[in-house]
């Protein structure tokens, strides 16, 4: 195995020949949001999470409905309302009780 940095660039070069046109795909559906494809896809290549946040109508859900696409995964999507909290949307369930604490816990699990 070659380790100059002419291998390395070439095994860079091989291994993202699929964003390119990824992009292009995503461009034909979503036009003007490059930033946010760009992020989408940071995200989704670092096997992390991505909060979007804006006001209607900015393309958010279209961007990563057709990314799903794209890539041939399932797209599901949740919607956040004030009275939800971060551990809300975790697969963790969580503890409540009343204010005197003399009623036992109670499980809630989250909503996804």
């Amino acid at each position: 195995m070659q380790t100059g940095i002419s291998a390395i660039n070439e095994e860079v070069q091989r291994a993202s020949a699929f964003v390119r046109p990824l992009f292009t795909e995503i461009a034909k559906v979503v036009v003007g949001q490059t930033y946010l494809v760009e992020r989408l896809t940071v995200g989704l290549l670092a096997n992390g999470h991505v909060l979007l946040e804006g006001v209607p109508g900015l393309a958010k859900t279209l961007s990563v409905k057709t990314m799903a696409a794209c890539i041939n995964v399932k797209f599901a999507r949740l919607q956040f309302t004030p009275d939800m909290l971060p551990a809300t949307s975790s697969a963790r369930k969580s503890i409540t009780r009343n204010l005197a604490g003399s009623r036992p816990a109670k499980d809630r699990f989250s909503p996804t």
